[in-house]
């Protein structure tokens, strides 16, 4: 399971990313599990009486009860009703995973970290994420 919050300042205002990224070993056939909360904002809405709280109650109390149904549901069904696959099916799955992980990191991270933060900073941290998914 990897769990990811980007939280920066830009010029135009403010970006705020949360992932979460969850998947089983290739020895199933279970589905990965990604959700993405993407908020890059750029100008200001005006909440009315309680302002940025009532926002916050929105997502808090609203979209976390979405999020964990969710979740629920991918655990129910699909991490936990799983079928062992054979070793050559399991060798695409595992060439499969890595390629994704490896564009991930090479569309998102290193096209954006060094814009955010300086190469020096998306460096280091771009090379133990590599680490850590072995791409």
């Amino acid at each position: 399971m990897l769990q990811s919050s980007l939280h920066c300042k830009v010029p135009n205002g403010a970006i705020d990313i949360t992932s979460l990224f969850i998947n089983l070993n290739a020895s199933t056939d279970a589905p990965h599990f990604v959700m993405e909360f993407i908020q890059a904002v750029f100008f200001t809405i005006d909440c009315g009486q309680g302002g940025e709280s009532v926002l916050e109650e929105i997502v808090h109390g609203h979209l976390a009860s979405v999020v964990k149904g969710l979740l629920q549901i991918w655990l129910g069904t699909c991490a936990g009703d799983t079928s062992e696959v054979d070793e050559g099916e399991r060798e695409i799955m595992v060439k499969r995973d890595r390629t994704v992980r490896s564009k991930s990191i090479e569309v998102d991270l290193t096209a954006n970290l060094p814009r955010m933060f300086g190469p020096d900073v998306s460096g280091r941290v771009i090379a133990e994420i590599r680490k850590a998914f072995g791409v």
